[in-house]
C-alpha cells in the first residue's frame, strides 16, 4: 500500500489502517530519514491500538519504552543512536518481538538486518512541510 498524507488528520487516518494490520502482524518497522514522521505516526498507531492513557514519548535516549494498558503491551523502540546492533540489544529486541499480546513499533528499523516474519515495514519520506509519502509492505 502506498499513500501520501498531506495533514496530521490524514496521517492519523492511515494509522488506523496500519493498526488493523498490526492486529495480525504485531511488529512495525518504521524506516525514514530524520523528520519524515516516524514518531508522529507511531503515536497515532498507539492511539488506534487503544493505548490512550499516556502520551507516547520518543525513546531516543532509552532505546526501548514499554507501555501497558488493558492487558496489552506496546514496545516503542528507537534505534536512532545505534549505528549497529550489539548482540545484547539484538537479543532483547528478539525477545520482545516474541512476546504474546504485545505490539512492537521500531523506529530506524533499517539498522536491523533480519526482520521477523510477523512484521510490517513502513517506509516514510519527507516531501514538504505537510506532505509525507508512506509505503507499507
Amino acid at each position: 500500500m502506498r499513500s501520501n498524507t498531506n495533514s496530521l488528520e490524514e496521517t492519523e487516518e492511515l494509522a488506523g489502517k496500519i493498526a488493523k494490520l498490526l492486529k495480525e502482524k504485531h511488529i512495525a518497522y518504521l524506516i525514514g530519514d530524520l523528520g519524515s514522521g516516524k514518531t508522529t505516526l507511531s503515536k497515532f498507531i498507539a492511539q488506534k491500538l487503544g493505548f490512550t492513557n499516556f502520551k507516547l514519548k520518543s525513546p531516543t535516549y532509552n532505546y526501548i519504552r514499554k507501555y501497558e494498558q488493558d492487558g496489552k503491551k506496546l514496545y516503542h523502540i528507537d534505534l536512532y543512536r545505534i549505528e549497529e546492533l550489539d548482540q545484547l540489544l539484538k537479543m532483547e529486541i528478539d525477545e520482545i518481538c516474541e512476546e504474546q499480546n504485545a505490539f512492537v513499533l521500531i523506529e530506524w528499523a533499517d539498522r536491523i538486518k533480519e526482520k521477523h516474519q510477523s512484521s510490517t515495514t513502513i517506509n516514510l519520506s519527507y516531501i514538504d512541510e505537510t506532505t509525507r509519502k508512506i509505503e507499507i509492505s
